[in-house]
């Protein structure tokens, strides 16, 4: 594999994790095994250059995509394409307001994998009741949840449901004459409350602090936040029998929900959160400073990337 490739070297690793899931398909959805296996079989980077810096690199131009829920390829490009967007809304928010971010994950006692779909309803309906309290109202001004399924040690035939939140508070939310901050055992009680159960649920919080070699805190508490519902080694690691119930059990539901001036800002910039239209073009650059000098294309073949074309940029024209 040409050593630039590693810009993306998430690729190869995606791909490879691809194909394994799809021979977990074949035994109930030909056509999604199929999807999933020939995706990403071939993909065309550009090759920019900077006509003020001559500074070049490389940057994905055309993939073939499948678009399934569970494909690895899919998976990582649609994180990246929420990132860039999130980003944009929480610099937005920023610029118009003086606020902060708070991580919060809320949890349930594993449910069997069978009653997955039930609990994830129960737990949305719990997030509905908690938001309506005059606690929440007043301390949080917006949100980004997204759910995932399964957990790194979640036992064979359970699911491990949980919430992950990126809260949107104002500044004076850490100032304790306020009276604002929800301390940990107060969301746990919330929490509790909200779900009806007669257990103290699982509930983690932490402050949104930059983490090591990067100054931007926007960017780790998005990093945070925008996951994958379930990690694909997770799911190669599923029984087939489990791994059918999955799919039957999160088929149709949104993982990802927002509310307050989160929402609000996703309106004004008319950002959806559910298109997958198009999980190449997404992070945007001037074409005047940025030229194309040439396309590469590289196919999988016998477990790894090869380069197999490159086209000049007369022959890019033309097409």
């Amino acid at each position: 594999m040409n050593k630039e490739i590693l810009q993306e070297k998430c690729f190869k690793k995606a791909k490879i994790q691809a194909v394994k899931i799809a021979l977990k398909y074949q035994n109930f959805n030909l056509k999604k095994a199929k999807n999933i296996h020939s995706c990403g079989d071939w993909l065309e980077f550009a090759r920019k250059e900077n006509i003020q810096t001559l500074e070049q690199k490389l940057k994905l131009q055309n993939a073939s995509f499948c678009r399934e829920r569970y494909c690895p390829m899919c998976l990582n490009r649609r994180s990246k394409k929420l990132a860039v967007e999130f980003y944009g809304v929480l610099k937005y928010l920023e610029a118009q307001n003086n606020v902060r971010y708070i991580f919060v994950t809320f949890t349930v006692k594993n449910p069997l994998l069978v009653d997955l779909r039930a609990t994830i309803k129960h737990m949305n309906q719990s997030f509905k009741r908690m938001k309506e309290t005059k606690r929440f109202k007043n301390s949080i001004l917006g949100y980004l949840r997204s759910t995932e399924f399964l957990g790194s040690k979640t036992p064979q035939g359970e699911a491990h449901p949980h919430f992950h939140c990126l809260f949107v508070v104002p500044a004076k939310y850490f100032d304790t004459k306020h009276k604002l901050y929800i301390k940990q055992y107060e969301w746990r009680e919330m929490w509790r409350k909200a779900l009806r159960v007669d257990y103290l649920p699982g509930v983690n919080v932490k402050i949104i602090k930059p983490k090591k070699n990067t100054s931007d805190p926007i960017a780790s508490a998005i990093a945070e936040t925008v996951k994958y519902p379930i990690k694909s080694e997770y799911l190669i690691r599923m029984s087939d029998k489990d791994f059918e119930e999955l799919n039957y059990q999160t088929r149709g539901l949104r993982v990802l929900s927002t509310g307050g001036v989160i929402k609000e800002t996703l309106k004004k910039l008319k950002l959806d959160l559910e298109d997958d239209a198009d999980l190449i073009h997404f992070l945007k650059e001037d074409d005047e400073i940025w030229r194309i000098i040439e396309i590469l294309r590289y196919e999988f073949q016998n477990g790894r990337y090869e380069l197999t074309e490159v086209k000049q940029p007369t022959s890019i024209a033309a097409e």
